[in-house]
């Protein structure tokens, strides 16, 4: 039932708002987490994908928001089976959190840990 509205939101907001706002972005990963939650992971991966991208030119790659977008990538990827495919975002986002936040921060050293355990 929240998906016609979530998609009827999102419509308004990319007539009204353009693709690239943060509001559109916020209804599309909005959009991405019901269709995930209910199993339709071939449905939210270029959904998120597109998010990540707009997020990227918006905030920046180092943006928290972005970054948990990227985690959600991985999710979906490995929910998806497509383990290969989880290792290149962490690894991306080591080197962002690297970057951004510094080597002792507590988020790259989550992300570090993270991508070790893949390895």
């Amino acid at each position: 039932r929240a998906e016609p509205l979530l998609r009827e939101v999102l419509a308004c907001r990319q007539k009204t708002l353009g693709q690239m706002d943060l509001d559109t972005v916020t209804s599309l990963r909005s959009l991405v987490t019901l269709l995930a939650a209910e199993g339709r992971l071939d449905e939210a991966l270029p959904l998120l994908q597109q998010a990540i991208s707009c997020l990227r030119e918006l905030l920046g790659n180092g943006h928290e928001e972005t970054l948990e977008s990227m985690q959600q990538l991985a999710t979906l990827h490995r929910a998806m089976g497509s383990d290969d495919l989880v290792l290149p975002v962490y690894e991306e986002m080591l080197t962002i959190c690297r970057a951004n936040l510094g080597d002792s921060d507590p988020e790259t050293l989550r992300v570090a840990s993270a991508t070790a355990g893949l390895l």
